[in-house]
């Protein structure tokens, strides 16, 4: 029996990757990059998720969020 994940067990952190389709590049415009850190900074602040570390690069980004902040 295949197990389910525990999306919702308190403390889990999670962890995003996004690339670009292929290695090519996610963002091909300065202002591109700017406009979608500023989307995801909306969605962070209106949710209330612990940004814990991230990086974005040209084909590649990262994040290591906790989703749970009222758990010690």
């Amino acid at each position: 029996m295949l197990l389910q994940a525990r999306l919702d067990a308190p403390g889990i952190l999670n962890y995003i990757l996004m690339r670009g389709i292929e290695g090519t590049r996610i963002f091909w415009f300065h202002r591109n990059r700017r406009h979608s850190l500023s989307k995801i900074l909306l969605i962070i602040i209106k949710t209330e998720i612990k940004l814990l570390a991230w990086a974005l690069m040209d084909r590649i980004g990262n994040a290591e969020v906790n989703v749970f902040n009222n758990v010690p």
